[in-house]
């Protein structure tokens, strides 16, 4: 059984709560991905370390609470 998405509304637009890579991360952010890393880094201990290439939910949620949540583009 699938699990729910978990989202995010941010006016009109919506976040998924899902595992990320730095690059998409870093795409959300409109950033680069070095600075996505270095960013990520300042919270290293409480986020953790990657599942391969992925952050997990309960990592990309303590990343959007420490950097705050990504404002899509529109």
């Amino acid at each position: 059984r699938k699990q729910p998405l978990n989202l995010i509304y941010m006016g009109s637009n919506v976040i998924t709560i899902q595992p990320y890579t730095v690059k998409e991360l870093a795409s959300l952010y409109a950033v680069s991905t070095n600075t996505m890393r270095k960013w990520i880094m300042k919270h290293k201990e409480e986020v953790g370390t990657k599942n391969g290439h992925y952050y997990m939910v309960g990592q990309v949620t303590i990343i959007f609470n420490r950097l705050g949540y990504p404002v899509p583009e529109d």
